[in-house]
């Protein structure tokens, strides 16, 4: 399945989506991965662990949505860009 740069982005305006990341916020306040740290930053980005264009049928799975500060949040996307695709 491909998925379009048109379907990512109507998936991350839709409804469902922002209610299934409230809920993801309202389970996981603080991010997960300054906790591991026993830092306490408020978490304000829902990231997918694995990425909806290759696991479209998983991206509302909250198995694989994590909580994350914004600094988190752009560390792992970095680090996704230096592995490239």
């Amino acid at each position: 399945m491909n998925i379009t740069d048109a379907q990512v982005d109507t998936f991350y305006r839709s409804a469902a989506w922002k209610r299934t990341r409230q809920h993801k916020l309202s389970l996981n306040p603080l991010c997960e991965t300054c906790k591991l740290s026993n830092e306490i930053v408020k978490a304000v980005i829902v990231h997918h662990s694995l990425p909806i264009r290759k696991y479209w049928d998983l991206r509302f799975d909250m198995r694989y949505l994590f909580s994350l500060c914004e600094s988190c949040h752009m560390s792992v996307e970095d680090e996704i860009r230096r592995e490239g695709p």
